[in-house]
């Protein structure tokens, strides 16, 4: 494969908790995401994680799209964006630097090993929505989908 799986991250961890609430998207901005990042940029393999302090979006290519991915989500989410603007450093883009380590951010995620202000059950339901979603949009490539469902098989196995 010589596409790189990557992740973007818009973050506002160190944010007040009355702005926080206002980065998450909606399901019908996600959506929109979705289909921007599949159909105008040609992204496959995308799925966009939100939550109240971050926004993170998965994807495969062949070069790093995190400031186009960035401007899109400013589009979603211009007055949040703005509002907090100052909050936002060259790391707020960053997840990982290797397909392995983009991977490893999402099984971590998934097993509450990353706290991101919500708990563990939370975080687990939000990935497991954008995926939905994400599969829902078209998408969702061969890639994402065996990481998903490895993630999900792994989760039920825990739990059980």
């Amino acid at each position: 494969m010589n596409s790189l799986f990557r992740a973007v991250r818009i973050s506002y961890a160190k944010a007040p908790s009355d702005n926080s609430e206002s980065l998450s998207l909606d399901e019908t901005a996600s959506r929109k995401l979705l289909t921007y990042l599949g159909i105008k940029v040609g992204l496959t393999n995308v799925l966009v994680l939100s939550a109240s302090t971050f926004i993170e979006v998965y994807y495969c290519a062949s070069a790093d799209l995190k400031y186009i991915i960035a401007e899109a989500l400013m589009k979603q989410k211009l007055t949040a964006i703005q509002e907090n603007i100052s909050m936002l450093t060259d790391e707020s883009y960053t997840v990982a630097t290797t397909s392995e380590q983009t991977v490893q951010h999402l099984f971590q995620l998934s097993a509450g090993q990353r706290k991101m202000k919500a708990n563990d059950d939370d975080m687990y339901q939000l990935l497991k929505k954008a995926y939905e979603l994400s599969v829902q949009e078209k998408t969702a490539g061969s890639y994402l989908r065996r990481i998903m469902q490895t993630i999900l098989l792994l989760r039920g196995i825990r739990w059980n």
